[in-house]
């Protein structure tokens, strides 16, 4: 039985896919999926992620014959999804270890829709440190159980923590109902924030814990900052 599914968007990430793919075929957690869906790149990732499949079939890969947006990438990954729970890990960024283990027995335990977890900023290029410090900031976890409706009023009226996706644990059943009905249109900005938007509205609880980070995020890769807005 898949416990974890991890959805991997993957767009020209050719210096930093290896590594992500590294870090989730290492998870001390075995029972998991690696999906990764190639959005129609052009550097070379997608040789990467066949030579890591021939060495581990927890890998599945999806094509997309034109760049359709990491949103609907992600759609397609939870589509396809069978684990019980599901993580977003972006191409250029990687997890601990043990984040698969630790998340998913904390997820069992509390019986909540979303595990928000913390986030190890990785400055990839030259950054102000009011930069790193403010994103550090962003991706604080909210330390409390919420319930419904004030998911998305903490989330969005009150700041108390992020709508980033790649920084929380999923419900499966959740994702899939949540990811149905975003629209079938490629995003160029706010992908983040339009998904936790519906993920929130259907959500019946969530918690932050900030015991530990397990996600390595590179700031600066890309768009520097754009993919907190």
């Amino acid at each position: 039985m898949v416990k974890v599914s991890i959805i991997v968007p993957i767009y020209n990430v050719h210096d930093y896919i290896g590594a992500c793919l590294e870090s989730l075929l290492n998870q001390t957690l075995q029972h998991i999926e690696i999906i990764c869906i190639d959005d129609a790149s052009t550097d070379g990732s997608l040789d990467i992620v066949k030579e890591k499949t021939d060495l581990d079939n927890r890998i599945k890969i999806i094509l997309h014959d034109k760049n359709r947006g990491t949103a609907q990438a992600r759609k397609h990954g939870v589509e396809l999804a069978q684990g019980e729970y599901i993580l977003f890990v972006d191409g250029d960024d990687t997890l601990n270890e043990r984040a698969c283990e630790k998340l998913y027995n904390r997820i069992k335990k509390e019986n909540v829709d979303i595990l928000h977890y913390g986030t190890e900023v990785i400055p990839a290029t030259a950054l102000s440190k009011t930069m790193i410090d403010w994103v550090e900031n962003f991706l604080n976890p909210y330390p409390q159980k919420l319930y419904g409706k004030s998911i998305l009023e903490k989330c969005y009226v009150e700041e108390k923590f992020d709508f980033n996706i790649t920084d929380k644990m999923w419900n499966s059943k959740l994702c899939k109902k949540a990811f149905s009905q975003l629209n079938n249109q490629r995003m160029i900005s706010a992908e983040d924030q339009y998904a936790f938007f519906i993920l929130a509205f259907y959500a019946k609880s969530y918690l932050g814990v900030q015991e530990e980070k397990f996600y390595n995020y590179n700031l600066g890769i890309g768009i520097t900052g754009g993919d907190l807005l």
